[in-house]
């Protein structure tokens, strides 16, 4: 086998199922991964998991289409996940609960002791959220609510 036909076989993660390979063999026989949902910012590609455990993987372009792993945070399933990001020295946090019948989440900052007005994102068709860091210095709380009131953080 040539060297090109050994490199046709390496996972480049330029689709969702390249992506799962990637995630399958960066941890073999330890967890069951399948992309639920993805979202693209500017660079990065970042992924809902789920499997063996829930969590966000974060894929980083390496020119031409292509996608590396860079990280994967993971938790028990139903809790809600977060990850960050930075670009050009601005942090964007991407959120995600895998809950069903979720309704909205809710994130209150707090800016030195003060409690800004609740930001509140509608998650009836993606769970998956994004948004910039308000401040260098803050404190976050991130609540997720299902149709019935239910609460998830």
């Amino acid at each position: 086998m040539s060297i090109s036909t050994i490199y046709m076989f390496i996972p480049n993660g330029k689709t969702l199922e390249s992506r799962e390979k990637i995630l399958k063999n960066s941890t073999p026989g330890k967890y069951v991964w399948k992309i639920d949902k993805e979202i693209k910012i500017y660079d990065y590609i970042i992924s809902s998991v789920y499997g063996t455990m829930e969590g966000l993987a974060t894929f980083k372009s390496t020119g031409n289409g292509r996608y590396k792993l860079e990280s994967v945070g993971y938790s028990e399933k139903g809790d809600v996940v977060r990850t960050e990001i930075i670009h050009n020295g601005e942090v964007y946090y991407i959120v995600w609960c895998n809950q069903p019948n979720l309704d909205y989440a809710e994130v209150i900052y707090t800016i030195d002791n003060e409690e800004l007005e609740p930001r509140i994102f509608d998650v009836k068709e993606s769970n998956l959220i994004s948004f910039k860091s308000p401040s260098d210095d803050f404190m976050m709380k991130i609540t997720y609510y299902d149709k019935d009131g239910n609460s998830y953080d």
